[in-house]
């Protein structure tokens, strides 16, 4: 299987630093190091692995995961442009896309255009459907969702839970969309 994730990741180099190792690289975020943790383990299972980032970043994964940072690209550029064409040309049409955090506004055209192209798409909220995050910025949280998001919703193939917890809270939305489980992706040490 073909698994691209779509992530708004950021990994930045040390530039005051001239040692070579792990320690010269901040992470900004724990998602980005789950997904790049899970596309590793999805790779090492023998699948055929990509990562998109929508941010600025150096590549986070090793050299056999297909790795591209479309921060350059405006939100209209991949929405009138199929971002599709170029990763076809690199990585090939993946099986399924695994967009991660439902706010990041660059992947609403990937979305689109894989559910154009009849691709498989999975959405992983990342804990921002719990009530306590959407009490923050509630007014726009919800719009977001039943303005935007849930065009989407009867298109995709389900929904990607990080524990039981968001599995129930990604149920309080939507009572018939699928869920899977996916453990974060994270080592416990």
């Amino acid at each position: 299987m073909k698994i691209l994730h779509i992530a708004p990741i950021e990994v930045l180099e040390n530039h005051q630093s001239n040692y070579d190792s792990k320690s010269d690289i901040f992470k900004i975020g724990g998602l980005s190091k789950s997904v790049t943790k899970l596309a590793e383990a999805q790779s090492v299972n023998n699948q055929i692995v990509g990562v998109i980032t929508t941010r600025k970043s150096i590549r986070s994964v090793s050299q056999n995961i297909y790795w591209d940072s479309l921060y350059k690209n405006s939100f209209f550029n991949l929405l009138f442009n199929d971002p599709f064409n170029k990763i076809e040309n690199k990585f090939g049409l993946p099986d399924v896309i695994n967009t991660h955090d439902i706010y990041e506004i660059k992947q609403i055209p990937f979305i689109l255009h894989a559910i154009r192209r009849k691709i498989k798409v999975y959405i992983t909220p990342r804990g921002t459907l719990s009530k306590i995050a959407i009490s923050r910025n509630w007014i726009k949280k919800y719009l977001y969702i039943y303005l935007v998001l849930n065009l989407f919703i009867p298109f995709i193939e389900g929904f990607v839970a990080l524990n039981q917890g968001e599995k129930n809270n990604i149920r309080n939305f939507y009572k018939k969309k699928k869920i899977i489980i996916i453990r974060n992706g994270i080592e416990d040490n």
